[in-house]
């Protein structure tokens, strides 16, 4: 399969989020509308970058997030996980179906009291950079009455084509930790299960 050089921008990441809230390990499906549908959208279509299940590729993200929760020294809250198949870049908008190739968003919390996620953060870019992720601040307009996290920057991993995009959640709820894999093929006739959001 030719590999694309394409890596999942954090503003998917950030999108995918938006769509989804997380309510005591449940998936709830919400509102876009500031944002925009989740998915590839409109471009060139992206080529998958591997071929993997979707049982596969949300192991890799677990694998991912459990790294950044070691780097970070935090526990994470086992109620709250995000995860969605989306479209890839280019091939409309919205979820993946079965056998589509597709993008992986999956998220999580990181438990941090609000105080000391400024200084988590700082050391979790610092600890990605010296691992080689390629680290793109983005703006953060740190308002305590937020509702929604405050993406404090993207680290993109090129080898493996993810990106990590962390930053504070809203207030009480800790550090947001959310893993986008470039674009995925499934196996060719091979149905994956959807797996369900576990704590």
């Amino acid at each position: 399969m030719k590999r694309s050089t394409a890596v999942p921008s954090g503003a998917a990441a950030r999108a995918a989020c938006a769509a989804v809230v997380m309510v005591s390990g449940t998936l709830v499906l919400g509102s876009c509308s500031s944002v925009g549908s989740p998915g590839g959208g409109s471009g060139t279509p992206s080529a998958p970058t591997r071929v993997e299940s979707r049982e596969e590729a949300l192991a890799r993200t677990d694998r991912v997030q459990d790294h950044v929760r070691e780097l970070t020294g935090l526990e994470r809250d086992p109620w709250s996980k995000l995860v969605g198949y989306y479209r890839c870049q280019g091939r409309g908008l919205g979820v993946a179906d079965e056998g589509e190739a597709y993008q992986l968003s999956s998220g999580v919390l990181l438990k941090a009291e609000d105080d000391k996620r400024p200084e988590v953060l700082r050391a979790l870019r610092e600890k990605l950079a010296g691992e080689g992720f390629k680290i793109t601040s983005l703006a953060s307009g740190s308002d305590a009455q937020s509702t929604a996290p405050t993406w404090e920057f993207d680290a993109v991993h090129e080898p493996d084509g993810y990106t990590v995009s962390a930053g504070a959640s809203k207030p009480g709820q800790g550090v947001s930790v959310m893993v986008v894999l470039s674009c995925q093929a499934p196996p060719t006739g091979a149905a994956s299960p959807t797996p369900t959001a576990t704590g």
